[in-house]
Order: C-alpha cells, then sequence, then structure tokens
C-alpha cells in the first residue's frame, strides 16, 4: 500500500525501496513490539488560554493593557507538566 503510494507520487523504484527502508527504521525506534506507539520525548498534550484586559483604577488612567495568560501542557512518558506563559497579542504575532 506504501509503495503503490509513492509510486503514484511518481518516485523511482530506488527511492520507494530507500523510502520504506527507512520508515522500517523508524518505526523500530517508535514502535514496540505491541504495535503501539512510544513516546519517549516530551510532546503537546493541551493548551488553556485566557485573555485579561486590564481597563483602569480610580488612582490611574492608563491606556487599556490585555495580555494572554497561557497554560501549555506537555506530555513526557505518563507525567503532564505544565507550563504558565504570559503574552501581549504583539508577541504572540510574532512569533506565529
Amino acid at each position: 500500500n506504501r509503495k503503490l503510494f509513492l509510486q503514484d507520487l511518481n518516485f523511482s523504484e530506488e527511492a520507494c525501496a530507500l523510502l520504506d527502508e527507512f520508515y522500517k527504521i523508524y518505526l523500530e525506534k517508535f514502535e514496540d513490539p505491541t504495535g503501539s506507539a512510544v513516546r519517549t520525548e516530551p510532546h503537546f498534550s493541551g493548551l488553556d488560554w485566557r485573555l485579561d484586559v486590564h481597563l483602569g483604577s480610580r488612582a490611574s488612567k492608563p491606556a487599556p493593557a490585555a495580555k494572554y495568560l497561557l497554560k501549555l501542557s506537555i506530555r513526557d512518558r505518563e507525567a503532564v507538566k505544565d507550563v504558565m506563559m504570559e503574552s501581549s497579542y504583539a508577541d504572540l504575532c510574532e512569533v506565529t
């Protein structure tokens, strides 16, 4: 099935064989013999966010300030680690 897909993309027979070999090496690295996937590196688990807007106070009249509060959940084997971040809209735009 995989070889037919690669042939449909006009890969040569040699390129198909090479890609198949590398794919098998990849499978051995990331799957155990029972067939279930094994993730050893930390990976994304979830993202929660909230927008906070400070409109002002009686003591001062600053311009409204908005900030995003983000909680990024990272799964490392069985444990989940939460990373808290704070950002402005402009900083988020620079990242994306």
